[in-house]
Parts: C-alpha cells; sequence; structure tokens
C-alpha cells in the first residue's frame, strides 16, 4: 500500500485538480441556493394568494433545494471512499 502511494503519476494529480473545481463548483451553487433561491421562493409564497395543497407543495420548495445541495456535496466524496 505505502509502495501505491509514494508513485504518484501525473494522472492522480489530476484528478486531485478535478475534485477541487468540483468542490468549487459545488460550494457556489449552494451559496446561490442558500442566499438567492430559498429567500426568493419564501417570499414568492409569502405573497401569493396560494392557499392548500398548492401552499404546501410551494413551501416545500426551499427544502428540496436544500436537500438537492446537500446530496450535491456528498455525491463527490462517496465516490472517492
Amino acid at each position: 500500500m505505502f509502495n501505491k502511494l509514494s508513485k504518484l503519476t501525473p494522472d492522480d494529480d489530476r484528478a486531485q485538480g478535478n475534485l477541487t473545481s468540483l468542490i468549487i463548483g459545488v460550494l457556489i451553487s449552494a451559496i446561490v441556493v442558500i442566499q438567492v433561491f430559498i429567500p426568493t421562493v419564501n417570499d414568492a409564497v409569502a405573497s401569493s394568494n396560494a392557499s392548500g395543497t398548492t401552499q404546501t407543495i410551494l413551501e416545500l420548495l426551499p427544502l428540496f433545494g436544500a436537500l438537492l445541495v446537500m446530496i450535491a456535496l456528498a455525491a463527490p466524496l462517496m465516490r472517492r471512499i
């Protein structure tokens, strides 16, 4: 095992760069979802005249956005394990 770690190839370095750029991209999308999408949807639902089931579904949209961000953050890490 130690022998494999000492013989890093340029392909291994490139893979780490791809992981870094992927994490940066996912973090930027997380910031956009948290700072833009969720408040905008909450404000739109509050100012709309939706009621009943429609309002319940609209109020769940920010939750789904947050879940998508968490899945996007976990997916690259789970592929590396």
